[in-house]
């Protein structure tokens, strides 16, 4: 047994079995040390078990005194006869009992005492013990403290002063209380027998030590050497250092157990590190989501956010863990939908939500994370920045209705047209014109047609702009007559100005008519009729 603390093993050889004997022997010496604690433990157990059982016998002998003088005052009390007899029977039945006695009325105030002169002593009502027999008259009170008369530690005992007779009644046909008597005696008795007790144990404790460390010592170097050993190796191992490996010849259930700790380091360091590189990956993958992850606790508190959670929410990864949901996002809809899902039955339920945030609106997706630990359940909310998208529906749903209106118009008017067209036959004069405004509301359909093609185009992205060299002049002016008749039609003038040295421009031709245009169809719809839109360019100073 190379490294034993005994030098005088190193010569021996050992069979297992005498091994596993020193060994078995070694337990049971701890077994016979836990045995001597646990004696030493219930000896002070016995002790305080003594010191209340003094105590409890001397509440019980101040009780039969607190009667016998509630027996003898009970006359006295009933006559409501003068202070000074009552007094007088307080310092008779203290000095045969050999106790502090103190009379009181019902109403608190003492009349006798055998230290103190009653006339002096405040009300004592409030008394724990007087208070509980005043609350109860059939029951005792009793209580320790300082005494604030006498300046020491007593134990009171009271009782209540009943009449002899129940001639007396009080409200419900009770027997009326007439007072409280109280006996008082200092708790020294007690005190020495305890501290005679305390040193009687302190002094066993003392010869018993002796033995007990020496026993102490030999099991510490036969025994905990080695366990010291594992025991660092596995708190290197707790402490992150992998590496750590018990270093032991030894052939005996110590040795068979350091080889057993190697084995379970080497499994949970393989494991360690298979679970480290999936966390890191499964930490960059949530960090760089475009979508905002966080995970709360059972309670709603927040554990972790990713660093989109934290933008959408306007906070810090690292600075709100241990916050409620509702701290870190000032969202009630968003908290309810959390603490309905946590505290739900059904794990599987999950809710949907749009909620407004720092003025975005966010889709939010809260459900639960099945509990894998004794903490419980964790929360799980997803949300998704939906502003732009909820902006292109609004734009969406506007044009739509725009567009319907602009539709309306026109298919009211040829409708009118149509209608007034059938009623006319024998005027041609009239037919042409009502035709005429039918082909132009036709065209201004036309246009919107394109107008819409054009912008699906645009959406998709397969405009193509082909540009060159244009008179700005000629483009302007074929964009009011395309729209003259209209301006007519509205009573608003239509001009062009446009310098005379104006150089032509570099564009698309077909767009810029377009652009033109749709600013020309705006203007006259909104301009009253006499009004005048005019279409100028110029230079770019």
């Amino acid at each position: 047994m190379s490294g034993s603390p005994f030098p005088f093993l190193k010569a021996r050889h050992l069979s297992p079995s005498l091994m596993l004997s020193r060994t078995w022997m070694r337990i049971a010496l701890s077994y016979a040390l836990l045995l001597l604690i646990a004696g030493s433990v219930l000896t002070l157990l016995l002790g305080g078990e003594f010191e209340k059982t003094e105590e409890a016998n001397l509440t019980a002998r101040l009780t039969d005194q607190a009667r016998s003088v509630a027996y003898s005052a009970a006359p006295l009390m009933a006559r409501q006869t003068s202070i000074t007899d009552t007094n007088n029977l307080a310092h008779s039945l203290s000095a045969l009992f050999g106790t502090r006695v103190t009379l009181i009325r019902p109403d608190g105030v003492p009349v006798g005492d055998s230290e103190e002169d009653p006339a002096r002593m405040e009300n004592h009502a409030g008394r724990p013990e007087v208070a509980q027999v005043l609350s109860n008259p059939a029951v005792s009170g009793s209580s320790i403290r300082l005494s604030t008369t006498v300046h020491r530690m007593l134990l009171y005992v009271a009782v209540a002063i009943m009449p002899a007779s129940s001639a007396t009644s009080g409200a419900g046909g009770k027997p009326a209380v007439l007072g409280v008597a109280r006996v008082a005696y200092p708790v020294v008795s007690v005190e020495q027998a305890r501290d005679k007790l305390w040193k009687s144990l302190a002094l066993t404790a003392l010869l018993v030590s002796i033995p007990i460390a020496l026993l102490s010592i030999w099991l510490a170097r036969s025994t905990v050497g080695p366990l010291s050993s594992l025991r660092d190796a596995a708190a290197r191992f707790g402490r992150g250092d992998l590496t750590a490996r018990f270093r032991s010849a030894r052939n005996d259930e110590i040795g068979e157990l350091g080889r057993e700790y190697n084995a379970m380091a080497d499994k949970v360091s393989s494991t360690v590190s298979e679970l480290t590189t999936e966390r890191n990956q499964m930490a960059a993958v949530l960090e760089h989501m475009y979508a905002g992850v966080v995970v709360t606790d059972a309670a709603g508190r927040v554990e972790r956010l990713n660093t989109s959670a934290a933008r959408l929410l306007g906070s810090w990864p690292g600075k709100e863990p241990g916050r409620s949901l509702i701290e870190v996002g000032h969202s009630h809809e968003l908290h309810q939908a959390l603490q309905a899902v946590l505290s739900a039955s059904d794990r599987n339920q999950s809710q949907r939500l749009d909620v407004v945030i720092n003025g975005r609106n966010l889709a939010a997706v809260v459900t639960v994370v099945p509990a894998s630990d004794e903490d419980g359940p964790r929360g799980l909310v997803v949300l998704q920045d939906v502003t732009e998208l909820r902006r292109l529906e609004r734009a969406r749903r506007d044009f739509v209705a725009n567009i319907g209106h602009e539709l309306r118009t026109p298919l009211a008017s040829i409708k009118l047209l149509v209608e007034t067209l059938s009623t006319v036959h024998d005027e041609p004069e009239v037919t042409q014109d009502f035709l005429q405004r039918i082909d132009i509301e036709i065209d201004g359909l036309t246009q919107l047609v394109r107008e819409l093609l054009e912008l699906s185009r645009i959406e998709s992205g397969q405009v193509q702009l082909n540009r060159g060299a244009l008179p700005i002049a000629t483009l302007l002016e074929h964009a009011v007559d395309r729209l003259r008749a209209q301006a007519e039609r509205a009573g608003v003038g239509l001009f062009v100005q446009v310098p005379e040295a104006l150089p032509p421009a570099f564009a698309d031709g077909e767009r810029i008519s377009q652009v033109l245009v749709n600013l020309l169809h705006n203007a006259i719809k909104f301009t009253g009729a006499g009004g005048r839109v005019t279409l100028s360019a110029g230079f770019n100073s």
